[in-house]
């Protein structure tokens, strides 16, 4: 009933540089990003593909919790809409 998906270095190192959690209760949280790796546009890639994730597989609306500025940018970016901050609800 999840799924998570997850960024790591390429390399024998294999350093984790991010993840994005997704429950079938559609709900989406948490996105973390290295701060090495921040600014990058790997949490817009993460978001991307996990909203495509949820539309393949028949989600009809899902809920976000951004706790942060950048996180309601991403919500908003995405044309989720503020239902109780900081709860986003995607359409």
């Amino acid at each position: 009933t999840s799924r998570i998906l997850i960024a790591e270095a390429p390399g024998p190192d294999g350093r984790l540089l991010g993840f994005v959690v997704s429950q079938l209760i559609p709900h989406l949280e948490p996105l973390w990003i290295a701060p090495s790796v921040r600014g990058t546009g790997l949490a817009e890639e993460l978001s991307d593909r996990i909203i495509r994730f949820m539309v393949e597989n028949g989600a009809r609306g899902w809920i976000s919790v951004a706790d942060s500025p950048f996180a309601e940018k991403l919500c908003e970016r995405e044309g989720m809409v503020r239902v109780s901050s900081p709860v986003y609800i995607a359409k």
